[in-house]
């Protein structure tokens, strides 16, 4: 292998872009293969804390007529989405105790 096959290579890589292309998707689903529990799991918590964040904001909104108010943090939504109910049980007694 010379200098020339390699430039040959390049040029054939440049003027063919669904070789880059190719590529890539090789390398994102051999990514996807090896990281994917990770990924699932990370995907899982993401949503779990997106539900607590909904949870959390209609909490306030019914709260806020008793007086029982949380404060609105990606904290809280994860406490809240990963115990659900009894994560948001958990946050009200911590803000009782004054912990929070």
């Amino acid at each position: 292998m010379n200098a020339e096959d390699i430039v040959q290579g390049v040029e054939f890589v440049a003027a063919n872009p669904w070789v880059i292309a190719a590529a890539v998707a090789a390398l994102l689903v051999i990514f996807f293969i090896i990281f994917k529990a990770s990924l699932k799991l990370a995907a899982k918590v993401l949503i779990n804390a997106v539900v607590g964040f909904v949870l959390l904001f209609v909490f306030n909104g019914i709260g806020s007529l008793f007086g029982i108010a949380l404060e609105i943090s990606w904290f809280n939504a994860i406490i809240s989405g990963v115990l659900g109910i009894p994560g948001v049980a958990l946050l009200l007694i911590l803000k009782w105790m004054g912990i929070m």
